[in-house]
């Protein structure tokens, strides 16, 4: 996919996102013929909301994942006790 196919396919997709939401920031990522990863971000209303919104995101995923970690940790220890 070309740099020109892939801003037309996000533009469309923010566009119609955008009649329902303030503030739309979409992250994609796809293989490109060499075997690597492409990743774009692409969106549009207010920078600050979209930013806010993708960091407050992350954090969240870095908090479940943690949490995620912590307990195979309690039930693998939970398991060699018994």
């Amino acid at each position: 996919m070309t740099h020109e196919e892939s801003t037309k396919i996000l533009d469309q997709a923010v566009s119609i996102l955008q009649e329902h939401f303030d503030a739309v920031q979409v992250v994609v990522t796809w293989r490109n013929s060499d075997g690597g990863t492409v990743m774009r971000g692409y969106g549009n209303g207010n920078y600050y909301a979209r930013k806010g919104a993708v960091s407050s995101w992350l954090l969240r995923e870095d908090e479940g994942e943690a949490e995620e970690v912590a307990i195979n940790a309690r039930e693998e220890h939970e398991e060699d006790d018994e």
